[in-house]
């Protein structure tokens, strides 16, 4: 029993361990786990068998059956009525491919017995013909002239699939960038109210400090009670704001797991520490620039653009008229057994050929001009997606470019405000101490360092960011 207990206690402690992470290792987990991303991850599998499918029409195709039968029939000649039983039995094999050069060949081996058995009710009379054995090798060729003799036309469907594939790529691509820019945020967020955390921590033990001095100063008679009433007030005050930044701070945590691909309520110790804020000379046409070239939903787009101008091309081929060649080579046997008919067939003594052209000419062609009306237009339309696309991006990376120097120098100025308001505490402190202060004013120096400190926290926060949303622009996670 209390082995099991035992067990139970570590198996507590272990779930209970908290999760530490690095910031390559949460990325690194959400490029695996991220649900999102897996998600687009079955939409390129997909993608992939819709390719594979595609190819299915140009694939050989192996064909074989097998029948027996028997019929009766009545008939009536010079001698009078008579009946016919006819039975026997059918086989056949054949292999066929059409090619995307628009050619289809096939060759077919069959061989059937017939078994004739006749009655002549008025006379009594019966009698069974010999088994009739005919074996058949056939040759069929037929290639296409004018509509689908282009290998963009046979393979459209083929076409199709790879560039939905594409596109499902550049979308996984799009859904990596999000998934990571997404957990680099979390990630840095999570630190950052584990700091917002120690800086409401730490105005708390401020704060409790400054009530015990107040009070002892309240004792002694140096200040009025009512200093003792705002002191408190202060630290009450502290208080909360640490329970506020606790509980952002697990908030901030569990975002983190999910999108790591993990369940909430698990303890999250970032362990790395995030890039340096430095100031920046950013050239804004070059980040423009790498935006443009790697950004992957312009990828995609792109793709999409590249795929509805073969489209297009492929419909101005549609408006031929469909004419094909055909022709055809068999060689025949007939006899009374099997191994005869096919010494036969295999004497070429029964040849049969055929040469032939079908032309098929819709009158109005509407099936074909609609497509192609609809080709041009899907084609406009992507055209206006990418270049409103590029414009969008473009003006993007320079906001982007604009902001991340911005933040630079807001942690500069939150940094001296920090500065500037430790010594404007110091100073109240003493006069305080000195009697020429008021204890409000030594609250009012506390809760703006807090707010400097703060203040500062989220500068940096907002510096890293905006790194990582310029990166996402990019593609660059």
């Amino acid at each position: 029993m209390m082995l099991l207990l035992s067990a139970s206690a570590l198996a507590s402690l272990a779930l209970a361990a908290p999760l530490e992470l690095s910031y390559d290792q949460a990325l690194e987990v959400a490029a695996r786990k991220n649900p999102g991303l897996l998600g687009a991850q079955a939409d390129v599998n997909a993608a992939e068998g819709a390719v594979l499918a595609a190819r299915a029409p140009f694939e050989p195709q192996l064909t074989a059956d097998t029948s027996y039968f028997s019929s009766t029939s009545e008939g009536t000649a010079e001698f009078g009525n008579y009946f016919a039983d006819t039975s026997g039995w059918r086989a056949s094999a054949g292999l066929a491919q059409t090619f995307s050069t628009g050619t289809s060949a096939s060759v077919n081996l069959s061989s059937s017995q017939n078994i004739f058995f006749y009655r002549l009710p008025d006379t009594g009379l019966e009698f069974t013909g010999d088994p009739q054995y005919q074996s058949t090798l056939a040759f069929t060729l037929s290639q296409a002239l004018l509509e689908g003799h282009r290998l963009a036309w046979n393979l459209q469907g083929v076409r199709a699939a790879k560039g939905a594939r594409s596109a499902a790529e550049a979308s996984r691509q799009t859904a990596r960038q999000d998934a990571l820019a997404n957990t680099a945020t979390a990630y840095w967020n999570v630190r950052t109210q584990l700091a917002l955390v120690a800086i409401a921590e730490q105005t708390l033990s401020v704060s409790e400090e400054q009530h015990r001095v107040v009070l002892a100063l309240v004792e002694g008679g140096r200040l009025a009670p009512v200093e003792g009433t705002r002191a408190e007030a202060a630290k009450v005050q502290a208080e909360r704001a640490v329970i506020d930044a606790q509980s952002a701070h697990a908030a901030a945590q569990d975002a983190l797991l999910l999108l790591l691909g993990e369940a909430p309520g698990q303890d999250v110790v970032v362990v790395s520490n995030p890039e340096e804020p430095a100031a920046l000379a950013l050239d804004a046409d070059a980040v423009v620039e790498r935006v443009l070239q790697g950004n992957p939903q312009l990828l995609g787009a792109r793709v999409v653009l590249d795929t509805r101008r073969v489209a297009l091309a492929t419909a101005r081929h549609g408006l031929l008229p469909a004419l094909a060649a055909t022709g055809s080579y068999a060689l025949r046997g007939y006899e009374t057994d099997l191994a005869g008919s096919f010494a036969e067939l295999g004497r070429g003594e029964l040849p049969e050929w055929s040469l032939g052209a079908t032309l098929t000419l819709p009158l109005f062609n509407r099936s074909d001009r609609g497509a192609l009306a609809q080709a041009e237009a899907d084609v406009t339309s992507a055209e206006l997606d990418v270049g409103t696309l590029e414009g969008s991006l473009a003006q993007q990376a320079r906001a982007q470019v604009r902001t991340l120097e911005a933040a630079s120098r807001y942690i500069a100025l939150a940094s001296l405000n920090v500065r500037l308001a430790e010594e404007t505490l110091a100073a109240e402190r003493a006069r305080l101490g000195e009697g020429r202060a008021l204890q409000k004013d030594v609250i009012t120096a506390i809760k703006d360092l807090d707010a400097g400190r703060v203040e500062a926290e989220r500068a940096r926060a907002a510096w890293q960011d905006a790194l990582v949303a310029l990166r996402r622009l990019e593609g660059r996670l």
